[in-house]
């Protein structure tokens, strides 16, 4: 199964493609995809519902792709929270967006769902 979530465009800044890719050793994983056109430094982090960071980058590049698993037992329910936030080079103007990544270990059956908060 898979779950492709794409949001809409605002500002000449496109949202990242969040979607599940699999699993591995009975552990889920996702994707991030992300293309920016503009000239922007970005970074990108996904915490815990508790707030613990659990992955930081920072970024000059227009195409971002990396896969991630998710530390999850089997029929684990699990909240993440990915944020990035473009910096225009040129303008210096910020835009952050949070999404929340939430699913359940489940290899026969697969949750996997993502909001733009």
């Amino acid at each position: 199964m898979t779950s492709i979530v794409t949001a809409q465009t605002f500002n000449s800044v496109s949202d990242p493609e969040i979607r599940y890719v699999g699993s591995l050793k009975e552990k889920p994983v996702f994707r991030v995809e992300y293309n920016t056109q503009n000239r922007n430094v970005i970074e990108l982090s996904i915490t815990d519902e508790e707030g613990r960071l659990l992955y930081s980058d920072k970024l000059n590049q227009q195409f971002y792709l990396k896969n991630f698993q998710v530390d999850a037992d089997q029929y684990e329910n699990f909240k993440l929270f990915l944020t990035i936030t473009d910096t225009n080079i040129d303008s210096k103007e910020k835009k952050r967006r949070v999404y929340l990544i939430n699913g359940k270990v489940d290899t026969s059956s697969p949750d996997f769902g993502v909001t733009k908060l």
